[in-house]
């Protein structure tokens, strides 16, 4: 649960089985109003490249468009389709965290991978988290 994987260092944790759970309560109609998000991660967790392409996808409810954060700064907004590439060229070497959200949809699954989620009996944000070390030209 705590070792290196795909989705970056820390294990697999409980995001997919979060996201498993969602995707599940949709499929059974349990909750049809909702919107599942997923970001994919770049296959290497260091980033050598100025640009990082980037693809998602959404099952649900189609999103009215999507943001994209760097490190809690708006880096792209009003997003259509399913990808994007992200210029790094003006950002610091070292960590950061990318949070695309998905505007205009709603979801009730925290898809955390640090702990397990539970359904919410509240609307709450449609967003996908993934991190990423940047160090050009290393």
């Amino acid at each position: 649960m705590d070792g290196c994987a795909y989705r970056g260092c820390g294990g697999w944790g409980y995001y997919y089985l979060n996201l498993t759970k969602a995707i599940l309560s949709l499929y059974q109609e349990v909750t049809p109003d909702i919107t599942v998000l997923t970001l994919s991660a770049p296959f290497q967790p260091v980033i050598k490249d100025h640009q990082l392409p980037l693809e998602w996808e959404t099952l649900g409810n189609n999103p009215k468009y999507y943001t994209l954060e760097l490190d809690g700064r708006v880096v792209a907004d009003k997003l259509l389709g399913n990808s994007y590439t992200l210029s790094l060229s003006a950002f610091a070497p070292g960590k950061h965290r990318l949070t695309l959200i998905a505007r205009g949809v709603h979801t009730y699954f925290d898809l955390s991978s640090a702990q397990l989620t539970a359904r919410s009996s509240q609307p709450l944000p449609v967003t996908s988290e993934i991190e990423f070390t940047y160090s050009p030209g290393k």
